[in-house]
């Protein structure tokens, strides 16, 4: 294995060991987890191998694209048997954010929007839009997890969406005459 390509398997390695740890992102899915950085090599060995009838070594393009190829059986494994194992805040979280990034693209690069907007077009039937309870658990969480911030202008609340977690930089934002995730114009 190439030295590059081994750095990139033990940080993924690390990171995959912390993720299944007792409040980790994918403790609830541990064994599942816990086979996926053996996985990983075995593909990367298996790209080597189709590039290459006598491969030397690991490269770390083949090493990252055993990661992306992992992490996408992943996502797929937790969109299948995701009920069974993730609280259902979590599950509407997941298609809350789904929801804000579709409002980003179509109101033209928008970084808030209205707590109102968001109740009334938000995903879902139409029980859950009105489940203020539920609605508000969302939110709360997605606040407290750093991926939206709400604040208050008088009696309106607005939802701040966190550039660095949507993908666009500081500099985007203010190109596009947005502001800060704290500091709105």
């Amino acid at each position: 294995m190439h030295p590059d390509a081994e750095k990139q398997w033990i940080a993924t390695y690390e990171w995959l060991a912390h993720s299944i740890r007792p409040g980790g992102c994918y403790e609830p899915i541990e064994n599942y987890i816990a086979k996926c950085a053996e996985n990983i090599a075995r593909i990367a060995v298996i790209y080597e191998v189709a590039e290459n009838e006598e491969p030397k070594e690991v490269s770390l393009a083949n090493m990252r694209r055993a990661i992306r190829m992992c992490k996408w059986f992943t996502e797929e494994y937790i969109e299948i048997f995701g009920s069974m194992y993730f609280p259902i805040v979590e599950q509407d979280a997941v298609q809350a954010v789904a929801w804000f990034r579709h409002y980003h693209e179509r109101s033209g690069g928008s970084m808030q929007v209205s707590t109102r907007i968001f109740r009334q077009y938000c995903w879902g039937s139409r029980e859950f839009r009105h489940d203020r309870k539920r609605v508000d658990a969302v939110l709360e969480y997605l606040e407290v997890e750093g991926v939206i911030a709400i604040i208050g202008y008088g009696s309106r609340k607005y939802i701040n969406l966190n550039p660095q977690h949507f993908g666009i930089t500081a500099h985007a934002v203010s190109t596009l005459g947005g502001s800060s995730l704290f500091n709105p114009k």
